[in-house]
């Protein structure tokens, strides 16, 4: 036992002197080679954030070299939380000294990302990274953003314009007539689509050209377009103050849709006064004759009314009613209004003179449009015209208005009865039409009427008003009575916006057959069966079925159970002849009997 603690003891102390050993080795190994660390660094803001350009003084310190010439040093960046930057390095240390350079990095640029400069240092072929730690970093935060839902823009106001005139050299003289340009500017914000102009002049001017409306280029915000526009004088001028009222109508987009507007203006017409002439007073006083008056004596459209989205020809007849003055230079101008369009035309027409009870006839192609509501529309007709009473010359107008009906085309769809291709007689069944409305108007007082050789309990089904694009179905529930084809008609009636009726016949014809016979089934008697020829029915061959069915049903769960009862009496029977032998084995041989059940209890 001692020897061998002895020997334990031995192992144990050579294992001490090795480890030692080895311990003194690597740490003078480790002395030897040291390793790179950074003293310290220096930075020239307080706080860096993302995008600052900064820069850095590092000081590097080796604890295993020593006595390394700068040449032998080289310095470079590596991917940090910096970008760009120019690196210069300055070895500190003497003769003997332990290693330590002075590296500045000036110019660098923060990411705003992480918070690291990271270095690769190589002194005499070896090569060490190192990372320096920057606290004054402040990394770049992402500003919280909520989002906003766009809103519906509001729709830009209607732009405005300015209508002015060229310069005139001097005012107009009667009968005189020059070309008058006429500027538009667009002082609005959007464009001006599409714009018409209309020229009305004053009493004592007229339009001799052929149109008063005239088509400009689309107008771009605070651009100006002009046109140009033949004026002229009348032979009497009572007013140096006339002028011309321009009417411009355009389409714009407001942000939100294209919608119409318009703009007016007035632009005046310098004039001279016609000098009256002098004339020698006379005792008797001179009475004025009445003023000759244009009346539309008739008109015609081509019809008694004319249908919404058409294009028809008005014909207007007009006369003078004045027995002995004539109507000179007499202009006519039709407005359409809301509801009608000049179409092709200009709506402007000029006569030189009518004569006393004269009469002339206009013809002017026109469009109605076709969202116009049903009904008489009314169409403006105006006459500016003179006259010469008593050597002195006067003007006159008239406005006078007409009307046209116009109507919505009847655009009621119904379709077919929808019947069943064969019925039987006495039984009910239904007949069914679509109806849609399709027209730009309501219909009024929509009825169905079923006529014919049915019965039905509505004959008569008042539907009632439908607006359009309203549709629906009409049911008709009928029965017929006879055998064979039985026809009957239904009667759509209904009204448009002026009140007039339409009836619309649909005829039916279905096919009636007689009705099959019903099977009398189990509560109709049965006849009696001849038992000399017929034997016995169906149903009596499905009771007697049914009886042996359940007879041997009966049968077979009676011999079930009469076996149950004989297995059970038999299993009895054989537990008491097994106790009357084990009684009989106990009497007989007491001793032994007891002696073996004493062992077993034992055991």
């Amino acid at each position: 036992m001692k020897n061998r603690i002895k020997k334990w003891i031995a192992i144990g102390l050579t294992l001490a002197v090795v480890l030692t050993g080895s311990s003194a080795a690597w740490a003078q190994n480790g002395a030897a080679g040291g390793e790179l660390v950074a003293m310290g660094y220096t930075v020239d803001r307080s706080v860096i954030t993302k995008g600052t350009s900064v820069s850095f003084s590092i000081r590097l310190k080796h604890t295993g070299k020593t006595s390394v010439d700068e040449s032998q040093v080289d310095v470079s960046r590596l991917v940090d939380s910096f970008s760009g930057g120019k690196i210069d390095k300055a070895v500190t240390s003497g003769e003997g000294q332990t290693f330590t350079m002075d590296v500045s990095v000036s110019g660098a640029v923060y990411s705003g990302s992480g918070r690291s400069l990271k270095l690769m240092v190589g002194i005499q072929g070896d090569y060490e990274q190192i990372e320096i730690p920057i606290a004054e970093c402040k990394e770049y935060e992402e500003p919280a953003v909520t989002p906003v839902e766009p809103s519906q823009p509001e729709p830009l106001p209607a732009p405005g314009a300015i209508i002015s005139r060229n310069e005139m050299p001097s005012s107009m003289k009667a009968k005189e007539e020059r070309m008058i340009t006429v500027y538009v500017k667009n002082t609005g914000s959007v464009t001006m689509n599409s714009p018409v102009i209309t020229f009305t002049a004053s009493d004592c001017l007229i339009l001799p050209g052929a149109s008063s409306s005239l088509q400009l280029k689309n107008i771009a915000p605070g651009k100006t377009e002009s046109v140009s526009i033949l004026v002229r004088a009348m032979e009497n001028v009572t007013s140096s103050s006339q002028y011309l009222d321009a009417e411009l109508k355009f389409e714009y987009y407001n942000r939100v849709a294209t919608v119409d507007g318009s703009c007016s203006g007035r632009i005046t017409i310098p004039s001279k006064v016609t000098p009256e002439k002098k004339t020698e007073e006379k005792e008797e006083i001179v009475t004025d004759s009445p003023v000759p008056n244009l009346i539309i004596t008739g008109f015609d459209y081509g019809g008694a009314s004319v249908p919404a989205g058409s294009a028809f020809d008005l014909h207007f007849t007009f006369a003078n009613t004045s027995h002995k003055l004539a109507a000179e230079n007499v202009v006519v101008t039709v407005e359409g209004g809301e509801g009608f369009t000049i179409h092709g035309s200009s709506n402007t027409f000029y006569f030189e003179k009518i004569k006393a009870r004269g009469k002339k006839t206009v013809t002017i192609p026109m469009k109605v449009l076709s969202t116009v509501t049903a009904g008489a529309q009314p169409l403006s007709v105006t006459f500016k015209y003179e006259y010469v009473d008593h050597k002195k010359r006067n003007t006159a107008t008239e406005d006078l208005k007409i009307t046209v009906p116009v109507y919505q085309k009847d655009r009621f769809e119904i379709t077919r009865p929808e019947a069943p291709a064969i019925a039987y007689a006495g039984e009910e069944t239904s007949v069914s039409m679509n109806y849609v409305n399709k027209g730009k108007t309501d219909i009024l007082n929509v009825e169905a009427t079923l006529e014919g050789d049915v019965d039905t309990y509505t004959p008569v089904q008042n539907i009632g008003n439908l607006e359009s694009g309203k549709s629906g179905t009409i049911t008709f529930a009928v029965t017929p009575y006879e055998a064979g084809e039985t026809s009957f008609t239904i009667h759509v009636t209904y009204e448009d916006a002026d009140g007039n009726a339409t009836t619309r016949e649909f005829p039916v014809t279905m096919t009636v057959e007689e009705m099959e016979p019903m099977d009398p089934g189990m509560d109709e008697p049965e006849p009696e069966p001849e038992p000399e020829n017929k034997g016995p029915g169906l149903p009596v061959i499905l009771g007697i079925a049914a009886a042996v069915l359940l007879a041997a049903v009966l049968i077979l769960r009676r011999r079930k159970k009469a076996a149950a009862l004989k297995k059970e009496e038999e299993m009895w029977s054989s537990w008491d002849d097994d106790m009357a032998a084990g009684a009989s084995v106990g009497t007989t041989g007491s001793a032994p009997g007891g002696s073996s059940a004493g062992q077993e209890e034992k055991k």
